[in-house]
């Protein structure tokens, strides 16, 4: 029972695979940390239609247009395609949801340490680790993940399972950093790259490249 009356927000998932990840940090935080704030809603997906994990699918992702003027439904963006950022970024700027819309996301079993700071719209799942560090619009935080001081992960990027981002590090727009990934201190990560799995990036990755390896060297530029 939703205790002190709380009145939770509603949720609307605009995603695939990854809405199923948002949707079941909600819930677990519901039923094991007695947390209402948030109450999933529903999803909103292109390609799909019934429900996804469970989740009722409520239309495309441009319905999200007809419940901007409701006053208790909020959005959560999980739409990142590895190798496709742009066109997941595209989308986000088409749909222009407003700022204060955008749900933020944070699994009660992460540390957020004071001096972070999390704009709208992130996501942080379980067991993650994140220091004083800016994370920006939509960033999704998966499982396990650090984030260490002085680093700024940028619009719409996503951290992988077990991914490392040193200290005082540059998260471009739109990036994945791929399971297991180390991105060393001082390191820069370009717009809409792709760290791949389990690399170590120590240095400048470009804008629309991918790289790979220990250490991380560049695999092939990415045509947008």
């Amino acid at each position: 029972m939703q205790q002190n009356n709380m009145k939770s927000k509603k949720i609307i998932i605009i995603g695939g695979a990854k809405a199923g990840g948002v949707a079941s940090c909600i819930d677990h935080n519901r039923k094991h940390y007695n947390d209402y704030e948030y109450e999933v809603m529903g999803i909103l997906n292109d390609f799909e239609t019934g429900s996804i994990n469970g989740y009722p699918i409520l239309g495309k992702s441009r319905d999200c247009a007809r419940y901007f003027d409701e006053d208790n439904i909020y959005f959560s963006y999980a739409i990142h395609v590895i190798g496709k950022n742009k066109l997941g970024d595209e989308l986000f700027q088409e749909l222009n949801i407003p700022e204060e819309k955008l749900a933020t996301v944070i699994h009660k079993s992460a540390i957020i340490l004071d001096g972070a700071i999390l704009d709208p719209g992130v996501t942080v799942l379980a067991l993650s680790y994140i220091s004083s560090a800016h994370l920006k619009t939509g960033v999704y935080v998966s499982p396990q993940s650090t984030i260490c001081h002085g680093s700024e992960v940028g619009p719409l990027s996503y951290i992988s399972m077990g991914s490392i981002i040193g200290s005082v590090t540059k998260i471009g727009r739109s990036v994945s950093v791929g399971m297991g990934a180390k991105i060393i201190e001082k390191s820069v990560v370009g717009d809409f790259a792709v760290v791949a799995a389990g690399a170590v990036v120590n240095g400048y990755v470009p804008d629309c490249s991918i790289y790979g390896g220990i250490p991380a060297k560049f695999m092939r530029n990415i045509d947008i």
